[in-house]
């Protein structure tokens, strides 16, 4: 029996924290990370390890479709920073995925500032979020942040309100998968470009938080040229991470590099801060696990503090957090697979069992957006049909091609529209 085996199983709570680093970015992955964020030395050398093991990085990358394509340009500033040794056509490919970036970052500042514009000109307040907040405040090259949405959060009473402004912006309501009724508003420029109106940072409703706490600590900055409140760097840190580890789409990475420039700004007493946050709002779960990822594997600057304070308020989690914890690696067949192979005491097994089988009722009720509790033996009863049809949606979802194709059937639509 190995010590790491033999301490799991003397604190059960520590192997579901194992259990749940199935939410983290392969080896593969983490070598392309660390390539881009690393020293001089680290990074050319987890660079040379990415390429041996794929073998050509361009063609790799070009046939890969999980995000491997939007870090191109971090990629790129790496290369010329650290002094890597690429061919002249590599060199060519990134240099174009950079230009290609900046075009693309272009054409998504000019429908965030009509965006933008719009509520402040209705007078309605709201809340830069990720990619919209981030690429223009924190990253040196606001291009060099992949921008796939905007994000966007209101007051949840004005949601509605939210909606019809954006409508004169140039959205339409639209069926998104980040959508969730009551929770996030889900709408879609005429162009293509998603647009989700949050009203609530965290989906699961055990997560205590203070909303009035979060609007109070928000700064207003410059975004797309116009003046526009962002979180403050703890709760723009807290909702990083807490959205990557529920994101079946965190493959892409994005979030690490957003967190990696957070981590930057924060010194001792915004940590402390950070951690009686995380442990108010019961979000410490998701929140360790993002974390020891960071400070480990990928080698961030990441307090062993905060750490062992954040671990420290989970080591006895109840039903309800470990029900809404276990529904973010579980997603799909695979990722049970993983799961139920990291589990290896018979307490965390048993664990995701129940909740395979019989979870609770305030979690079927949320997980599936019950409005009546009336309807939830009906989604006990389709419940396993529900799990094998999600799993093939993101399947469907991910297929190369299909959003490029659905963007242009949309498009040719609206330019037949406008001809006749």
């Amino acid at each position: 029996m190995s010590v790491e085996y033999a301490q799991r199983k003397q604190n059960p709570a520590r192997n579901l924290e194992h259990v749940l680093e199935a939410v983290w970015p392969d080896e593969l992955r983490t070598q392309f990370l660390r390539a881009c964020v690393g020293n001089a030395q680290e990074a050319a050398e987890n660079w040379r390890t990415f390429t041996s093991a794929v073998g050509n990085p361009k063609r790799f990358i070009e046939g890969d479709h999980s995000g491997f394509k939007g870090l191109l340009p971090l990629l790129h500033a790496s290369a010329r920073r650290n002094g890597f040794q690429l061919d002249a056509a590599m060199w060519t490919y990134l240099r174009s995925a950079t230009v290609r970036e900046e075009l693309r970052y272009d054409a998504y500042r000019g429908i965030c500032t009509s965006l933008l514009r719009a509520y402040s000109d209705a007078g309605l307040p709201v809340i830069a979020l990720k990619a919209c907040a981030l690429a223009e405040t924190l990253y040196e090259v606001p291009s060099q942040r992949h921008c796939h949405a905007i994000d966007l959060l209101a007051p949840v009473g004005d949601l509605a309100e939210a909606g019809r402004i954006a409508t004169s912006a140039g959205f339409r309501p639209a069926r998104l998968m980040e959508a969730r009724p009551g929770i996030r508003l889900g709408m879609r420029h005429e162009f293509g470009l998603p647009f989700v109106i949050h009203g609530n940072l965290f989906d699961p409703p055990i997560y205590r938080f203070e909303g009035d706490l979060l609007w109070a600590n928000s700064s207003v900055a410059t975004v797309a040229g116009i003046s526009t409140r962002i979180l403050s760097p703890i709760h723009n840190l807290l909702h990083v991470l807490t959205a990557a580890f529920y994101d079946p789409r965190r493959i892409n990475m994005r979030w690490a590099f957003d967190a990696w420039q957070l981590l930057e700004t924060l010194d001792a007493d915004s940590w402390k801060k950070f951690a009686d946050l995380v442990r108010v709002g019961g979000m410490g779960l998701p929140v360790l696990t993002m974390l020891r990822y960071l400070a480990g594997p990928l080698d961030a600057p990441v307090p062993g503090d905060a750490i062992a304070s954040i671990a420290e308020s989970t080591r006895s989690p109840g039903r309800p957090v470990v029900e809404a914890a276990l529904s973010a690696p579980i997603v799909g067949l695979s990722g049970l697979r993983k799961v139920w192979s990291r589990a290896e005491t018979g307490g965390v097994r048993r664990a995701v069992l129940r909740f395979l089988l019989w979870p609770s009722a305030d979690y079927v009720q949320w997980r599936y957006a019950a409005g009546s509790r009336l309807i939830l033996p009906l989604r006990y009863f389709f419940r396993p049909l529900l799990y094998l049809f999600e799993a093939l949606r993101w399947r469907i979802f991910a297929l190369p091609g299909l959003n490029r194709f659905t963007h242009y059937k949309r498009v040719a639509a609206e330019i037949k529209k406008l001809r006749r």
